[in-house]
């Protein structure tokens, strides 16, 4: 497919060089407005030429190929996309839950959420794993905010991580 519109574009410059010296070197006159005639015909004749000879079967075949392809990588940014959308979300709802620790000021080593996909097309906290001692008050903060409820929540001490 390259070396086609290579060739062809190499056809095109070379009949305009061609043509533009012609025209220059031709004296003014009757005879350069034929000439210039002459010359828009070539033109039109490099510009169609390729498709002349042109294989449509090869190029349908190209073109199939070249569309599967788009709609490969198409698919491949979406799911890169998503994943960066749910790692995003994660990472949010980890900062809240640790920062709601912090300001009630309750000791918690780490959090971690994990997500599902909604059929509606969006990821949401479907549960979370927090390092530290059970703590009422922050389930509580968790259950209301995020929506993960007591039986979502994992709640691990020093000693059983």
């Amino acid at each position: 497919m390259l070396s086609f519109l290579r060739s062809w574009i190499l056809g095109l410059a070379g009949a305009a060089i061609f043509c533009g010296l012609i025209t220059e070197l031709c004296p003014s006159g009757a005879a350069k407005k034929v000439l210039k005639l002459l010359c828009g015909a070539v033109m039109s004749i490099a510009l169609v030429s390729p498709l002349i000879k042109l294989d449509m079967p090869s190029y349908s075949l190209n073109l199939a190929k070249y569309r599967n392809h788009a709609e490969n990588i198409s698919l491949s940014a979406k799911n890169e996309a998503d994943s960066y959308s749910r790692s995003f979300i994660e990472e949010q709802c980890r900062a809240y839950i640790l920062d709601k620790a912090v300001s009630l000021g309750i000791h918690v080593n780490d959090a971690a959420v994990k997500m599902k996909w909604n059929s509606a097309g969006f990821w949401y906290p479907y549960e979370c794993i927090i390092n530290g001692d059970y703590n009422a008050v922050l389930a509580d903060y968790i259950e209301c905010e995020l929506g993960l409820g007591a039986d979502k929540q994992k709640w691990r001490t020093d000693e059983n991580t």
